[in-house]
């Protein structure tokens, strides 16, 4: 038997009362993903009522919807995404600073054969419950955490510590 992935309900809500959504969710029989859109700096480039966050949000659900299917990895769905939206963003404009293009966290679940894939960028995080009831929380924040600080006691060790005021010796 060929799993798939049911979808039983969703729910999504904008970070203030009346405010937008500027996160989207999207599915398809065999994964499932969450894009946080972020607000760039300066003025938007999309018509409103939208903002920029949210029409990459929504943007690149409905391309790994097409993308994140058998046969293509996440990193090639991810590319293809990003060029989409890149494409699609700038259009016939004339230069936009990079300063202003809006930017994304993602978090997808995917069945790889018998086995569940969780890929991600930025702070999104995933709570599943295995058969035996337990919680699990991933995120790809968690793992690249632990390097980071990691590095970071290296170049405290090489900096002597901290002074009084919590800033590095050197």
């Amino acid at each position: 038997m060929t799993m798939q992935i049911e979808i039983l309900d969703t729910v999504t809500d904008p970070a203030q009362p009346g405010g937008e959504n500027e996160d989207a969710i999207g599915w398809n029989a065999r994964s499932a993903f969450v894009v946080d859109g972020a607000t760039s700096l300066g003025a938007p480039v999309m018509r409103p009522p939208g903002s920029d966050a949210a029409w990459l949000a929504e943007h690149a659900a409905a391309e790994l919807q097409r993308t994140l299917v058998d046969g293509v990895s996440t990193e090639d769905a991810v590319r293809t995404v990003n060029r989409r939206a890149a494409e699609a963003f700038i259009g016939g404009r004339e230069e936009i600073e990079r300063y202003r293009y809006p930017t994304a966290s993602f978090l997808s679940l995917r069945v790889s054969g018998d086995a569940l894939e969780l890929a991600g960028l930025g702070d999104c995080v995933a709570f599943l419950r295995d058969a035996g009831g337990e919680m699990i929380r991933w995120s790809a924040l968690a793992i690249r955490r632990s390097r980071e600080q990691y590095f970071a006691k290296i170049a405290m060790a090489r900096a002597g510590g901290f002074d009084k005021d919590g800033a590095t010796i050197r």
